[in-house]
């Protein structure tokens, strides 16, 4: 079963894949019975829509707003018939689009992002997807490399946060050492890693999957480790510190989602301490400062 979020939030760029996203949304909140937060933000295109005089017109982008409200309220009403029972939309113009969302995430107290990784093409400044600005991943795996076009690992994200800068890896971009020197580089002051591993925790590691394992990988430990001893070995408890990075949290989602079982653990790395949480099928609060 689906995990029990109640705000779901959907980014669209009214592109094909917003709608594929759209759809998954409310397939979420069908089961769930979540409320859809569907939303759109727009970078004032300030330096492209001008009048024939050559000056810029601000009736022009109040025009525009009402007409991607009117467009998204289409949207909203779609889901509606599709079987969701709640869903709130609006249109945010800011120059910052990413910024927007997430302030928009957090102001809404949503629990779940849904959003398509591609966008609307050349017309970024108007309908931009600003999913890759979201989250990125550098080294899928081999069952992911179908749905899953790699982003340039020079592009990992990090984030200001109030507790310092924050670096993002998700799942096996935690594995590879260039992931954590291009977070060290942005100044980032901790690392979370989100993991949903479907393989036997306490089973055999099969090794690295979707890329070619970095040179300081030792090969006799396929089989021989087992995959939460090498998660501490290969990902962040192994290769934060190495970096710099003091502080780091990987977060393992356990049960079921669909049909794939996850197993796993939160694993902590904070100063000099390399920590596993209990391995627990409830919330777990790990703070990294107390």
């Amino acid at each position: 079963m689906p995990h029990n979020w109640q705000r779901i939030c959907c980014p669209v760029d009214f592109s094909a894949c917003s709608r594929a996203a759209l759809d998954q949304a409310v397939s979420l909140a069908f089961h769930t019975g979540a409320e859809i937060f569907l939303l759109h933000a727009m970078e004032p295109p300030v330096d492209t829509l001008v009048t024939a005089s050559g000056t810029w017109t601000p009736g022009v982008l109040s025009q525009l707003e009402q007409d991607l409200t009117d467009e998204l309220a289409r949207w909203q009403q779609a889901a509606l018939e599709a079987g969701a029972d709640h869903v709130a939309s609006e249109v945010i113009v800011s120059a910052h689009t990413l910024g927007a969302i997430v302030h928009y995430a957090i102001e809404h107290r949503c629990d779940a992002f849904v959003l398509g990784s591609h966008g609307a093409g050349n017309s970024t400044q108007v309908l931009g997807s600003v999913a890759a600005e979201v989250v990125r991943k550098a080294f899928p795996t081999e069952s992911e490399l179908p749905f899953v076009q790699p982003a340039d690992v020079e592009e990992l994200p990090v984030f200001d946060t109030p507790a310092g800068r924050l670096g993002v890896l998700i799942c096996a971009d935690s594995w590879y050492p260039s992931s954590y020197r291009v977070l060290a580089e942005q100044g980032a002051e901790m690392v979370a890693v989100p993991v949903f591993a479907t393989g036997e925790w306490r089973g055999p590691w099969k090794g690295y999957d979707g890329a070619d394992e970095p040179d300081d990988v030792d090969l006799d430990d396929i089989e021989r480790l087992t995959e939460d001893q090498a998660w501490m070995k290969y990902s962040a408890p192994g290769r934060a510190p190495r970096a710099e990075l003091e502080k780091a949290l990987t977060v393992t989602l356990r049960g079921r989602f669909w049909d794939l079982q996850a197993e796993g653990q939160p694993l902590v790395v904070n100063g000099d301490a390399r920590e596993r949480a209990p391995e627990l099928d409830a919330p777990l609060l790990v703070s990294l400062w107390l």
